[in-house]
Parts: structure tokens; sequence; C-alpha cells
């Protein structure tokens, strides 16, 4: 035994701590375990000892714990977990008081047992890959050794492989105990199981864990059976379980980080230890799917027992689960795959114990653990069974796939990687067995939790009695409702489940069952104390402030003491420190945290947070030094670093620490970006600045839910809101925050340590001093379900006293113990003083700094211009750069590092002039105080006011005081007035050029920034080596006057002003001073105590309408980025931001917020009085709206308007209208517009275009002498009989148009008739100029057009009269006229111009007989040149005989020798044509539209407004346009009857040269003699022909015989004597045909050329001479010709032509 007491003393218990064998084994920081190890090296020896030498497993791990944690359990012989009755041992050996006791608990442990303590015993162990593993494995073979046992360390493994190892050793069947046999068996049983299967690709996570390198071992065993892809793998430099793995995918249910998990693919996570597994996947919506325990229980379970039904076996299958597993997963199984489903308690080793009673037993719990168990009755059958059924083959590969030992990671991943194979599934459809029910754990305090008795696998409750009862009959009243309460087993806890059909359903279950159990049992309230002050960062031996010394580590220990003593009997104590727990001081410089990581575990410190002093120690630096390793945890809730920076292993965004089971999280927070203030936390490689910490703004909520949420916890506390040093703004701050409970803050105003609360009630407490100048203590009461509660505080100044020896009750006494370590890290930091580099002969007091020039500002300024001055012209420094004062004397290396221990450089900038007014007013602004902004200058000179404040933050002064800067020349050293837009070279500290002391000008607006110069220490000891012994003295760079010079701003842009009143009047902060820009706001936002309905505000004091360039902007809500709000200006209402550029509104703006924001910005540089502000709150609503609920207003719609005679909302009447919502008022309806009807929201306009005239606000109408149309107000109907006559009219003129054109064809038809042409017409073109016939065809469409227009306007002016108008009926009567004469002229002109165009196409018609009749061959024979010849397309009736001219050119060749003479002919026709056509439409149109002119421009002129003018205008203007037109064509008429005149007498002239006439003359002579003979009756060869040519019966016609007319000779019919009018060679009308003449003789025929000679009774006529052109052109007109002879008195008296 004495070997084992001696052990004992190297691995000594810690003090305090109560240890627990769990199902887990013992489980803690790893710090706290190396007793506990050594000690079940102890019992690990006996058990082996007791089970006869059998070996005993030993796992070193935490599981899926933290990677600080650590762990240790047993593994019995057969690879299962500690038999139950061993684990009291081993929680007695564990807490033994002493050595000697462990030594006498060895002893009875072996008696109890019968163990032979001399005899054989075997243990192995391994552990996991965490830091702490070596040293507890050194404990545990320490143990192992002081009791003589035989032990193997195994290294690194799972925790399942050791499980493994231990059963191979003890049971040679189950595999070969090596970790390759490990790997063999399994990678082959899987490799024969998807044989001939696709492979499956996996990503599975690790956890940084031991998981990682074991899967890639097992992966080259797999080959390509799968493909396995390991991620967070890194066991060296990732973090073990942090923010991966598979409890943090359990618990968070988010994919892990460190990887991307890709859209429907197969993704797994193990934990630390590589014992559980969960897989997941995401859709293609990004959507996160978890796939838990449970559903591996269903998986699993059910391919299985399908494998064992197929293949025929007789075993039993079975599933094991515990209460928690969700209600669905068991109804799947049991109802829907019919397989047995048991339960029991909660615990794997339950789950582990239960499946062996099954032949085949299958268990999962949620978090993934579990595995499959084959009985030895299982294992034979399926050994015996026939191996050609495929499921049998299955079977026997699961079997060696699964490790039955433990929950295996690895195993488990390959077993579901083979069902999803078999069943060729992907993770979606396993996700689509079945739908989990929503479900909740709430946990209860209670008293005492023995008081609770767990029945029926923790189903049901048997105590307290008849609580069971109550809870059933909640759960029956919800839907598939189902709910238990099961009892911690480690502490005073009861924990609640419910889950139900719905997510409200379940969670208004759970917290129902969670009150009837706090109801029965509840706890009392926890009582919990903290104690806190912030910024150890003061020197280690104290903080001098005003002659005194306050803290230091030794004085800051007996005041945590004290207070810790003087807290509540019953409250748990916890030790706290809210930032800056290292700082700039030599000391701190020398150690960089290592010293002060020790002092703050002397002094107790649990918890800390971080802000800008802690950061100016390098990151990395700092992470290792003052955070890994220590007894406290970081927090720090916004901050953000790389997973690859060691800050990220030891930053918490929450802390969570139980008491007495009520679970707390504390956060801590410095939204203002502590990393502005610092160069620390940016890094520089090759001139590359990269950025290795920030802070996320914003964060806030989203961080309380992450506690409440995922963490659980009852209360959340923070350590701030980002308002430094302001407990007044952490109390505005604390209300814009769901589920923050309590606010520790710190304050310079040191007041007393009461709490204070938000206006939402939430506490606050300070600690009111900094520097650890003061330790505060607040209790507090906690009862979850109910507020957190403050009962008690108190607080101690660490001031130090006079004399130790004789402490008063104000002073602290130092610890003795922390000082002697304090003193002893002091002896090392001295020796930085030896160094001496220059002296001073004067005091140089850094206090004065922060509020004046100072002589040391002056000196170290001097010395970086000095340095800088090749780059920059001024410098500039701020105050809290200089952390000492130096004494008149030697200035050593040490004393300058003091001086300046942030390792500051210098930094080169350009800025303009306003820019750096800016930062020189942020730098003069709080001067009653000291600040470390105040700035210390080169090459400037400042003059300032030093108490003027126009910007107030309660106590504090932001004062705008800059009056005036004036800028040095370099180059001849005068100084001059700064100028606003000129740029200036600049030298400052790369603190300033980051933004640090509000000098965020130099980050934001500075260009060409170099913050890489020399160490700002570096250069101040080169500079005092090279001028030795300095003498500085101040030198009116800046000094301070009281004058009312204005205040001088660059641009006036600062924070916002804060208003709490219930009402109040501001005006803006830039004052009466001179500003290039001007950008302020206003936050009001009431702390009053009746809810606020509306806030009243007035803007006054500017004139924006001189300016221009002016905009102010109101939201709704404490920031400017709210959403805009609705205003009410003027009696206007404006629905978005309201921007002003024109003018202040003159009536108050109604803002329906609690809170709001005024922001004023001008663009243009202004002196002078700023914008000012005035509100009240109220708790009524204006005009214009009405009261909803208890703190809203509603706003009247448009239409709508209240005010404080109407009740509510009221519609507008008609004649008003209200266009905006929350109208006061409604306005009334102008002229011209109306609102015709209640409720209008805008006017309408009276049509006056359309006739209608305004009667009243509310009506527009029609005048009396109109009637309302769709189209608008027209005159009124005209009467019936004016309908009557309008139609009478159309009509009769229709029926003329008809009957004329009817008769004019008619007409046409018989004279043609009697002129022979009906026999048949022959068409011989005569040359014509078809342009001119287009022209005249272009006229009448035009003239048409004008005459459809003209009766439109006639008419439509007619129906725009009033009835009974004088005018009426004498317009009518015109128009009715106009009317019928236009249709007429219309029906004419398209008569001419379709004639026009005939004459174009088809030229003009001459007659030619037809064929005669009688007997055949009865032909006079002709001379060949004489033969008749009749082409066969002309239709003529003469035979054909060869040899003779065919051409329808002869004729014009006939008459072709002079071309004047066919022109003049054509022209002729044409113009007989023109002047029939100006005859019948010309002049009737010209008398149409003159009375029409006459009658509108007498309505015109009488002047009556009644009357349609712009209508009567128009058609006036028609009429006039008509008019001159038939004028214009009259006038042409004369021209052209002229013309006509002149060509007939030519065409006369020359027919009668050969003896002819013109047909038409004769034509015209005797168409009444004609038309009697026809309407006599008279016919052919009753000499109707002849008497209408004038011809007796015996005349014949000598006819030339050149003429030839349509190919034939001489075809003008030669008509004969009446008695040969009906014979058988009757022509036309009877008479000669050409059979009948008779050639002339020779010698007969005269110069004129007659061969024929046709007989005229018994004499004999003289042929007529007929004399044509010899030839004609191709090209000549065609002339065609009928040729008729007309006799009488025996002789040939006439001839005559027709050429048309």
């Amino acid at each position: 035994m004495s070997a084992i007491v001696a052990a004992s003393h190297k691995h000594p218990a810690p003090e305090g701590v109560v240890f627990t064998y769990g199902t887990a084994g013992f489980r803690m920081k790893a710090e706290l375990l190396d007793s506990v190890i050594y000690r079940v090296g102890l019992l690990a020896s006996l058990r082996s000892r007791y089970l006869g030498g059998k070996t005993i497993g030993v796992m070193i791990t935490a599981s899926h714990n933290p990677v600080q944690d650590n762990g240790v359990k047993l593994v019995d012989p057969m690879g299962e977990m500690l038999e139950q009755s061993w684990e009291a041992h081993a929680t007695e050996l564990a807490n033994a008081p002493t050595h000697e006791r462990v030594a006498e608990l060895y002893a009875e442990i072996a008696k109890a047992h019968n163990v032979d303590v001399a005899s054989v015993a075997n243990v192995i162990f391994a552990r996991d890959t965490r830091p702490s593993g070596p040293a507890l494995v050194q404990a545990l073979a320490d143990g192992l050794t002081a009791a003589g046992a035989t032990f193997v360390d195994h290294g690194l493994k799972t925790t399942p492989q050791l499980h493994y190892l231990t059963r191979c050793i003890n049971d040679a069947t189950y595999g070969e105990p090596t970790e390759e046999g490990y790997y063999t068996k399994i990678s082959k049983a899987y490799k024969d199981l998807v044989a001939g299967l696709p492979a499956l690709d996996v990503t599975v996570d690790c956890a940084n864990g031991i998981g990682a390198p074991k899967l890639v071992d097992i992966a080259q065993h797999l080959g390509d059976s799968v493909k396995l892809t390991a991620v967070n793998g890194d066991t060296v430099n990732g973090i073990l379980n942090y923010r991966c793995g598979a409890d943090f995918v359990k618990v968070n249910v988010k994919r892990p980080e460190g990887f991307v998990v890709k859209p429907n693919a197969i993704h797994a996570s193990f934990d630390g230890d590589a014992d559980r597994i969960v897989f997941y996947y995401v859709d293609d919506k990004d959507e996160f799917h978890l796939l838990d325990g449970d559903r591996i229980t269903a998986l699993v379970g059910a391919f299985i027992i399908e494998q064992v039904r197929a293949a025929g076996l007789s075993l039993d299958v079975g599933v094991v689960q515990t209460a928690y597993a969700n209600g669905n997963s068991t109804h799947y199984l049991r109802d829907s795959l019919q397989v047995p489903v048991a339960f029991t308690q909660t615990g794997v080793k339950h789950l582990h114990h239960k499946a062996e009673e099954y032949d085949i037993g299958v268990y999962f719990e949620a978090n993934g653990h579990g595995t499959v168990i084959f009985s030895k009755k299982a294992h034979a059958t399926i050994a015996a069974a026939d191996a050609s059924k495929p499921a049998l083959r299955v079977l026997k590969s699961l079997i060696d796939v699964i490790n039955e030992t433990v929950g295996d990671a690895i195993s488990d991943l390959l077993v579901v990687l083979g069902v999803l194979s078999h069943r060729g599934w992907t993770l979606a459809n396993w996700d689509a067995l079945y739908d989990d029910l929503p479900s909740r754990l709430v946990k209860v305090v209670v008293a005492d939790r023995a008081a609770f008795k767990a029945i029926n696998a923790d189903t049901e409750l048997a105590e307290p009695k008849h609580l069971q009862a109550l809870i059933s009959a909640e759960v029956a009243k919800v839907p598939r409702g189902r709910s238990f309460v099961r009892p911690s087993g480690t502490e005073d806890v009861v924990r609640v489940y419910a889950e139900a059909e719905t997510r409200e359903a379940c969670d208004q279950l759970a917290y129902t069952v969670a009150g009837l159990v706090f109801d029965k049992a509840g706890a009392a309230a926890v009582n919990i104390s903290l104690i806190f002050t912030s910024s150890f960062n003061g020197e280690a031996t104290g903080l001098a402030v005003s002659g005194s010394t306050y803290g230091g580590y030794a004085r800051l220990k007996t005041a945590y003491d004290r207070l810790a003593a003087g807290a509540p009997p019953s409250s748990t104590v916890m030790r706290m420190h809210l930032h800056n727990a290292i700082g700039t001081t030599l000391f701190d410089q020398f150690f960089q945290g290592q010293m002060e990581k020790t002092l703050m575990g002397m002094v107790g410190i649990e918890l800390t947070g971080m802000a800008t002093r802690d950061m100016f120690t390098p990151l990395d630096t700092l992470a290792t030094n003052l955070y890994q390793g220590a007894n406290y945890s970081l927090v720090c809730s916004d901050c953000m670093v790389p997973n690859s920076h060691p800050l990220y292993s030891v930053m918490n965004r929450v802390v969570v620490r139980e008491f007495n089971g009520v679970r707390v999280a504390f956060l801590s927070f410095h939204t203002d970006d502590q990393c502005l203030k610092v160069t620390t936390c940016t890094v520089t490689n090759n001139g590359t600045t990269k950025e290795v910490m920030y802070f996320q703004p914003n964060r806030i909520q989203d961080t309380i839910k992450l506690a409440r949420l995922v963490y659980r916890a009852d209360y959340v506390i923070t350590m701030g809101l980002g308002n430094v040093d302001s407990i007044d703004l952490d109390r505005v701050s604390a209300d814009l925050y769901t589920g923050l409970d309590f606010v520790l803050s710190i304050d310079f105003s040191a007041p007393t340590p009461v709490p204070v609360y938000s206006a939402g009630g939430i506490p606050l407490f300070s600690a009111a001093g900094t520097g650890g100048t003061e330790v505060a203590r607040v209790d507090l009461e906690l009862n979850p379900g109910s507020p957190l509660r403050v009962v008690g505080s108190a607080k101690i100044t660490t001031l130090k006293c006079a004399s130790e020896s004789a402490p008063t009750p104000n002073c602290t006494v130092a610890d003795p113990v922390v000082q002697a370590a304090v003193d002893q890290a002091l002896v090392q930091v001295n020796q930085f003083t030896t160094t001496v580099v220059g002296a001073t002969t004067n005091l140089l007091n850094n206090t004065l700094c922060g509020t004046r020039e100072c002589a040391l500002g002056n000196l170290v300024a001097d010395s970086l211009l000095w340095d800088g001055a090749a780059r920059c012209d001024h410098m500039i420094l701020n105050q809290g750069s200089l952390r000492t004062t130096i004494n008149a004397g030697n200035i050593t290396i040490g004393t300058i590092r003091t001086l300046l221990p942030f390792q500051n450089r210098l930094a080169y900038f350009k800025i303009k002039g306003r820019n750096l007014l800016d930062a020189l007013t942020n730098g003069v602004s709080r001067t009653e105080l000291p600040s470390g902004r105040f700035p210390q200058v080169a090459g400037m000179r400042i003059n300032f006011h030093p108490t003027r404040k126009w910007f107030m933050i309660d106590s504090a002064g932001y004062g705008l005081r800059l009056q005036s800067v004036q800028m040095r020349d370099p180059a001849t050293g005068t100084y001059s007035d700064i100028v606003m837009d000129k740029v200036y070279r600049m030298c400052g500290s790369d603190y300033l050029t980051s933004g640090g002391d509000g000098y965020v000008q130099f980050k934001t607006l500075a260009t060409n920034i170099d913050s890489f110069g020399p160490q700002m220490d570096e250069v101040l000891a080169r500079y005092l080596r090279a001028v030795g012994t300095v003498s500085p003295v101040a030198e009116n760079r800046l000094f301070a006057s009281e004058s009312n010079a204005a205040t001088l701003i660059g641009n006036c842009n600062y924070p916002p002003v804060l208003l709490t009143g219930a009402s109040g009047t501001f005006t803006d902060y830039c004052g009466a001073g001179r500003r290039a820009y001007t950008n302020v706001t206003f936050v009001i936002q009431p702390n009053v105590t009746t809810p606020v309905r509306s806030i009243e505000v007035t803007l006054s004091g500017l004139d924006f309408t001189a300016r221009g360039q002016d905009y102010v902007t109101l939201h709704a809500g404490p920031t400017v980025l709210s959403p805009p709000v609705t205003l009410i200006m003027n009696g206007t209402r404006v629905t978005a931001n309201y921007t002003v550029a024109t003018g202040l509104p003159a009536k108050p703006l109604n803002v329906f917020a609690s809170a709001i924001v005024v922001h004023y910005e001008s663009r243009i540089e202004t002196a002078g009085a700023g914008l000012t502000v005035s509100y009240t709150a109220r708790n009524t609503c204006p005009n214009g709206y009405v009261p909803v609920d208890e703190t809203g207003c509603f706003a009247c719609g448009t239409g709508y308007f209240k005010n404080a005679t109407v009740a509510g909302c009221t519609a507008c009447p008609a004649g008003s209208y209200s266009a905006f919502v929350g109208s006061p008022e409604c306005s009334e309806c102008a002229a011209p517009s109306y609102c015709p009807s209640a409720g209008m929201s805008d006017t309408l306009m009276c049509a006056t275009n359309r006739g209608y005239v305004r009667k009243s606000a509310s009506l527009c109408v029609c005048p009396d002498d109109t009637r309302e149309t769709a189209n608008g107000c027209i005159l009124a109907p005209t009467s019936s009989s004016s309908t009557f006559a309008i139609v009478s009219v159309s009509v009769i003129g229709l029926v003329l148009v008809i009957g004329g054109v009817w008769y004019r064809k008619r007409v046409q038809k018989l004279r043609d008739k009697a002129l022979g042409r009906h026999l048949q017409a022959r068409k011989i073109k005569v040359v014509s100029k078809r342009a001119q016939l287009l022209v005249d065809a272009t006229k009448s469409g035009f003239f048409i057009a004008l005459d459809a227009v003209e009766i439109g306007f006639d008419w439509w002016t007619y129906l725009s009269f009033n009835e009974g108008d004088t005018f009426k009926v004498v317009y009518m009567v015109v128009a009715v006229v106009g009317t019928t004469v236009a249709l007429i002229s219309m029906a004419l002109r398209a008569l001419f111009a379709y004639r026009m165009y005939k004459i174009s196409t088809e030229g003009i018609e001459v007659l030619q007989r037809k064929k005669a009749k009688g007997k055949r061959g009865s032909k006079l024979p002709l001379p060949t040149p004489l033969t008749a010849k009749v082409d066969p397309s002309s239709g003529g009736g003469l035979d054909k005989e060869k040899g003779g001219a065919a051409s329808e050119m002869d004729l014009q060749a006939t008459l072709g020798d002079d071309p004047d003479f066919v022109d003049q002919f054509r022209k002729l026709h044409l113009s007989r044509e023109h002047l029939q056509h100006t005859q019948y439409v010309a002049l009737p149109g010209l008398l149409k539209s003159l009375p029409v002119m006459v009658v509108e421009l007498l309505v015109i002129g009488s002047g009556d407004s009644k009357k349609p003018a712009l209508l009567l205008t128009g058609a006036f203007g028609v009429s006039c346009l008509s008019f001159a037109l038939n004028l214009q064509v009259c006038g042409e008429w004369l021209t052209t009857l002229h013309e006509y005149r002149r060509q007939k007498l030519f065409i006369d002239k020359r027919l009668r040269d050969f003896g002819m006439a013109r047909a038409s003359r004769i034509e015209a002579n005797n168409s009444r003699a004609t038309m009697k003979s026809i309407r006599r009756g008279s016919g052919p060869g009753d000499g109707g022909i002849p008497a209408l040519l004038g011809a007796p019966a015996t005349d014949s016609v000598l006819v030339p015989a050149a003429l030839r007319v349509g190919g034939i000779t001489a075809t003008a019919p030669i008509h004969g004597n009446e008695h040969h009018g009906g014979g058988e060679h009757a022509g036309i009308g009877g008479g000669t045909t050409l059979d009948r003449l008779q050639p002339v003789p020779e010698e007969s025929r005269p110069s004129s050329g007659v061969d024929l000679l046709a007989p005229m009774g018994d004499a004999v006529s003289t042929a007529l001479p007929v004399s044509m052109p010899a030839s004609r052109s191709p090209s000549s007109d065609l002339l065609s010709s009928s040729i008729n002879a007309a006799g009488g008195g025996g002789g040939v008296k006439k001839r005559t032509i027709n050429f048309g």
C-alpha cells in the first residue's frame, strides 16, 4: 500500500471538487483530472483481478466536449461499459480526501470482492487527440504501476477501437486484437455487402478529432467500394469539436463550419472520439435536413428485419428506444413496418443491456450513438443457414461491418451506406420515411430531485403522487400529444419533454407540464453574487490618481475576497473582470499577458471580456499568453477572427454557467468597434495590410437569440452594450433588445452601488470606477420563469492604505501572497530602466497634457516631426499616447517605453483643411477634464474656447470650441490661417490614422496614408541621442481664450443629440460657428411613463429659401436607418422622408412613433444660427388620426378627415376632398374643378372642352341650350320636321344623281345605235399625253374629297345650332342645296375621271361595218393594192386576201403627213370634255358654295357666344376653299373654250380640204331627227340613218383608195338608195357595200388619187380627192376613223370623216 500512497502524492486532488462516475465515466476540465486518472488506474487493476485477469480497457477522452475538457472511462472484457455496481467504487476512490484514504479504499474494494491484489491484472488504454491527453496517460500509468498491473498503451485510438481491442483480447473469435485487424474485418465485410452496387460518395466532418486519421486509414482498405472524404480533420491546429462534429450539428440543427455542404450530397459528422454519427444534407433550396439516431434506427432496423424475413430465419429482432425518441419514428417502426419496439431508461448502458434481450437488438440514441447486437443464437443461426440466399449473404456481411461492442461512428457510417446502396436511396429518400413531430425539452429547478421517481422507462412518474394524473390530463387535450418528466442524475433539476402535432401545441404542453412540476416541487430561487471591476491594466502595484494609489493585483485580491465573504450565505459567487485585463504599462510591455494571467488566476477571476487596452498587445501573443490555459473564460460576443487564429480557440461568443440547474448566459459587446482604436487588429506582410480581427456590429439581438434558443439559457446577462464607460447610454440601449435580463456596466461618474432600470424595466448595475479603482458586487435572485431580481449590492474602493499594518475602513490592504508575486515580477521589469539616452532640465508632467499644451507633448511632437520632416510639415499627437511623467534628469529606455508603451508607429498622410479642422475640433472638445484625445502639435497654432459646450452627454461636455488654426510654412517659418480646401502634409501616430480617440477623419478622409513608419519610442530615443539634454516648454501652440469669436468648424458632422424629456427645444450643436458643411442629427426618445402616441415637432431657425442647399429629413425610430415616417406639414401629407429645400414648415409636424430622428444637412458654408428643434410628446392623436390600442394612431384615409368637431374619421362632403391620409380637414373644390360625391380623394375637372360648365363645387353640367352625349355637350336635338327635311333632301339628291347617270348612259347608247356603233366598234389609239390625263384624274379625286368634307362641315355646323335659332332654317336650306349639287358634282367628277382613264387606255372609237351578208363569192375583185382585208382579231366581216396591208397604222399613215393635224384633233376632243366638265360641275359648285359662305359669315358676324364659333369658322374656311377652287376652274373654262374653238376651226378647215366634215357636227344637227326616227320605230332601210346623214338614197361616195381602216380597204360604209336598204348586200342602215364599188379607170383618176367609184343612182360622180400623209412614224398617235357618205341631188354632196 505504501507504493500506492507514494504515487498518490504525485497526483494530488483539487480542493472543493466533487467527482461522479456516470455513463460517460469521469468528465470535466482536464486540469482537474490528474488525481482521478491515477485512481482509475488502481480501480482498473482491481477490476481485472476480480475477473480473473481478463483485460480491462481504459479510454481517456471527453468525446464531444470542448477541447479544454477531458475524461476517462473503463471498459469491461466484452467491450461493454463498466458494470454499474462498480461505478460507485470509482466515485468513492476519486473523492478520497487523502492519499492514505486512497490506499485504504483500494484495500476495502479488494476485500469486498475477494480480490487477490497479488494476482495478475491486465489493462490496455488509449486516448484521443486532446493536448491534455499525454499528461493524463502518465497519471494512469502511475496508478497501474503502483497497483502492479500489466498494461499496454495503444496510443491514439477512437473509443470504439479501444472497445474492439478489449473484446478481441478477451474473445479471440470476435477478431484480431489489432488496429489492422479492425480495419481488415470491417472493410472486407463492407466490400462483400455492396458487391456489384455503385460506390457511394460521402463527406465526413471529423470534428478535428481522432476520427479523421482513422477514417483515412480505413479508406485505404476499402478501396473503390466507397469514396470517403474527411473534412475538419486537422488534429494539430484545428479546434476539437468547435462549431463542428456530431454534437454541434445535432444540438444546433445546422451544418458544421469548416467546409461547404454540397446540395443533395451525403454528409456525416463524427464527434471527437468517433463514437457518434449523424447524417445530413441540404436540398435545392439550401434548407438543412438532419438525420439523427432515431432515423438511423428506423433505417437499419427496418432493413435488418426485412433481410431476416427474406432469409426465412426464426430470429427475434427488436428495436430499443428511450422516451426521448420522436413519436413518429416509433410509429413508423411499430405500426408501419411491424417492427417490435421496446423502451428503456435513458442512457446508452440501459439501451445496450435491453438490446441484448433480443436475438438481434438495434439501438441508437438521438445523438447518433448506437449499434446492433447479435446474440450467440443469431450468430449460429446465420452461420448455419443456406448461404445461397442473397438476404443471408447480406446478414453475414452486416455482422462483421457492425461493431457490436459500442457505438462506432466508422462502423455505423458503413452500415448506413450499405443499406442506402441496397435500397438505391438518397438521403432525401431516407428523410422522407416519416416527419418528426415538433418537440420541446424544458428544465425545471426543484428543491430535491429525489422526490421524483420515474417508472416505465422514464415515461411515467410514480412520485410525487397524483402528478402523473395531472400530466396525463394535459396530454389528453393535445392532438398526438406526449409528455413525460424525468429527474436529472447529477443536479436538482427535472427535465420535461413534450411533443405534439404542431409547434404551438407542443410548446404549450411543455410549459404547462413544467408549471405542474414547479407547483408540486418547485425549488427555492437560486442566488448568485457577481463580483466585478474593469481595467486591471494599471501598474501591477496600483494606479496613481491625484497623489493616491488605487488597485494593483494584491489589493484587488483583497477586495474580491472581502466582497465574496460578504455575499449571502446561499449565494454562489462568480468573480468577473469586464474588460482591459492587460494594458500598456511597462509591466504589461514586458510580460505581455503571461504574468497577468497568473495574477488574475490568483485573484480568482472566472470570466473576462476584452476591449481596447487588451488589443494593444499583438493578438496572437494575447491569445497565447493571456487566455490559453487560463482558469477564466473569455467572452467577446461581437469579436470575429479567422478560425486559424489562436484567439479563435479561446474566444467565446456566449459563456453559459449553471447555478443549481439554472442556466445563465454571459455576453459581452463592444459594438463601437474597438479594433478601430488599435493597430494590432491588422498585420502587414510585404506592404499588404490584412485584418485579423474585427467587430461585427448589430450582433446583439442575434447573440441573445443564440443564448436563449441554442444554449437554452434561463437568463441572459451582458457585460456592457458597446457604450464604454456610460451606464446612462447602456440604459437607453437595453430596451432596444428582446430577451436581455441584466446589464453590468462601468461608469466614470461613480454612482452608488444600487441598480438603475431602463424604461422597459431591465436592471443595470455599475462598478463605478475603472482602472481597478473600485470593485462591486451585485446579488441576484434567479427563479426560472420570473424576472431576475437584484437583492443586494456592495462596493469597495481599492485605495492603498497609508499604513498596511493599521488599515482604515476606507482603504484596502494588499494580499501578501499576490504582492510577493508582483514584487518578484517587478525585479525583472526594472531592468528596462537602466540605459540612458538623454536628459531633461525640466519636469515633464503628462497630467497637464490632457487639457492644454504641455512641454512633454512638445518634446515628443518635435521629435516625431524632426524624423518625418521629409514627408510632412505638421505633427499631431494625442495625449493618450503619453502615459507617464518624466522627472528632470536622465531619460532612460525604460522611461521612454513607459511614456510610449503602445509600440505605435509614425504615420504619414495628407488631408484637406476642412477635414483637419474636424479632427482638431474632436481634439479640443473635452477640456474640463483630462482627455486622451487632446492634441499635442508641432508646426501648428490652435486657439480654442476652454468651456463652450454645444453637445452634452449628461455631465460630460462635448464642445465645439475651436476658434482659430494657423499652419506654419516650412520654407519661411511663418504662420497663416488654415485654408478650408488646401491639402496639408501631416504626421501622426498609426493609432490616429486608424481612427483612434475619435479622430475618424484621419482614417476616412485622409489620403496617401502610410501607417508603417518607425516606432515612436525608437524615434524619441534617436532624437534624444542626437540632441542630448532638452529643455522643452509650452510655447502657445495651443492656447485657450474665452472670447466670443465664432466657432471654427470644418464639417459640422457629429454624433446624434439624444433628447429624452417629454418635451424640449434644442439648437444644433454647430451653433453659430463657421462651417463648410453641416450634418447633424437629433434623436428624440422621450423617456416618459405614459405611452407616446405621437410627437409634435417644430423646426425653425433657418432661412432655407435664401440658401437652396439645406435638407431636413425625419425618420421614425432611434436611428437614421429606421423606416421613414408619415408627417403632416401645412395640412399636406408627406408619406416618405420629409425633405425640405425651399423652406421650413410653418406648422408643427406630427410623427406617430415613440422615437424619431431629425436629420439636418447643409452642403454650403455657413456662419450663424443653426436648426432649432422643439418637440412635445403626446398621448393623444393629432387631427386626422384616431387612437388605436394603447399607443397607436390610425390615419384617416384619403377622402376622410378628423378634427375636434367630429368623433371619428368622417367622409368629406360633396364639394370637398381630402387627397392625403391623416387629413384634419377637407379642402373645397375650387373652380374649375368639382367634387360630385362624398369621400372624394381628389378633384375632378369640368370638361370645358366638351361643353361642360361648373354650376357648383359639387356639380358640372351641360348648358341649358345643349344636351349631354357620350362625346360631351352638343346642341339640343333638331325638330322632327328638320330631321325629315334632311333625310328627304338626302334621298332626293341621291335619286337625282343615280337617275342622271342612268339617263346619260341610255342616251349615249341610243346615239351609238343610231350611228351604227353598236354594230361593230373598233378602237384605234390616238396619241395622247397621259401625264395630262393623270393630272385631270387627280384633280377630280381632290374635288370629290373636298365636296365630301364640305358636306360634312355643313351638316355638323347645322346640328350645332340651337333649336329655334333664326339662322338654323336658312342654313338648312343652303345646306340641302349645297349637298344636292355636291353629290351630283361628285358623281360627274368621277365619270369624268373614268372617261379620261378610258381615253388614255383605249383610245377613240370608230365605226366599222360588219361582213356583208349575201351570196358567197360575190365580191368585186379588186386590184392588189386595193384588196380589202380584215384582221381576225378585229371581228371584221370581209374575207382575208393575201398581199394587202393590214396595219392599224394605215389610217394614221394616210393622215399623218401633218403631225399638227393629229395633235390638234386630240386636243379638240379633250377640250370638248373639259368644257363639258366645267359646264356641268364647276359652275354649279361655284353657285353652291356662295350662299353657304354668306350664311356662315352672317352667323359668325352675329357675335353670339352660344354659336359653335370654332365649328363655324372651320366650315366657312372649307366653303371659301371650295368656292375659290371652283372659281379658278370656271376661269379656266374661258381659256379652254377659246382653245377649243381654235382647234375646231383648224380641224374643220383641214377636213373641208378633203371634202369632209366632223361627224359630231352632223350628229348635233340630226340628233333630234334621229331620236324621232327611233321613237317612230324606223328601222334600217327605212331612211333612218340616211336621214341622219342627210344623204339621198341614190348618193354614192368616192372613197380614197389609200384610206384603209382596221386592215380593210375603204371600210367607210357607202349608203345606197332606199330600195337597196333591205337587200342582201345591205350594210349599216342599208346601202352600197364594197362589192358594188367600181374601180376608177386609170385615165379617169384625178390627181387626188380616187381609186373607187361608188354608183349614185344613174349618174356618175366625180370622186372627191382626199389627201393624207404618205407615211407615219410607228410612234405616232393612233387614228381611228369612220367615213360616212352623205349626198343628195344626184351627186356627192358631202363626205364626212368622224374621228370620234
